[in-house]
């Protein structure tokens, strides 16, 4: 009669570890599925918790913000011009002491945006820069009917720094990155009606 082999039992130890392997500071990988996991003590006890990645890049990214606290920015969306427009006209145009503008100045800030929405709509406010400035000049220049259309752009682009300074009132945005925007049309151009008024007759004595 031959012998019986013995009976193998597994160590569940050996095949946790097996189970397991550490590929990086803090970061586990599952090697039946390949999916990486941070190993966090909770109520006193270590746990895995899965970082939904199987890219050690992004295993570490996540990680980090899960350590630190910052906010997915990959996941939200970014404010658009179109946003800081749309505030602006839907609290109708308020002046920098948040003030109603005279009619006339009402009037030309409610035109402007008319013209500033349809290029700057979908634009991020990370993407306002002077080239980006530059293109809506040229786009609009194109479209004049009278003039060359520089004061117009200076014009528009002051109705939007306007619009961003109302949007940092309202906490919509931090900064407003058209304060130092570029001038298209030469100050010696530029004629103010106040030039033509009649001068001040002197007071009788």
């Amino acid at each position: 009669m031959s012998k019986m082999e013995p009976e193998l039992i597994a160590d569940p130890e050996a095949e946790k570890q097996r189970a397991w392997e550490r590929v990086a500071d803090g970061i586990w990988r599952n090697n039946a599925s390949g999916m990486l996991y941070e190993r966090p003590k909770v109520n006193g006890n270590f746990t895995f918790r899965s970082l939904k990645t199987k890219n050690q890049k992004h295993a570490k990214e996540e990680l980090h913000r899960r350590r630190s606290g910052v906010a997915n920015t990959r996941k939200s969306s970014p404010i658009t011009l179109g946003a800081v427009i749309r505030k602006y006209q839907e609290d109708d145009y308020p002046d920098q002491q948040r003030q109603d503008r005279p009619a006339r100045m009402h009037e030309l800030e409610e035109r402007n945006c008319k013209f500033l929405l349809p290029f700057w709509d979908k634009v991020s406010v990370d993407e306002v820069i002077i080239a980006n400035c530059g293109r809506y000049h040229d786009a609009r220049c194109k479209s004049m009917v009278r003039g060359q259309g520089h004061r117009a752009v200076d014009l528009d682009l002051n109705t939007l720094s306007n619009a961003f300074v109302w949007a940092c009132r309202c906490e919509l945005v931090k900064v407003n990155p058209l304060a130092t925007r570029p001038r298209y049309c030469s100050e010696k151009h530029v004629h103010h009606c106040r030039e033509y008024m009649p001068g001040r007759l002197e007071r009788r004595a």
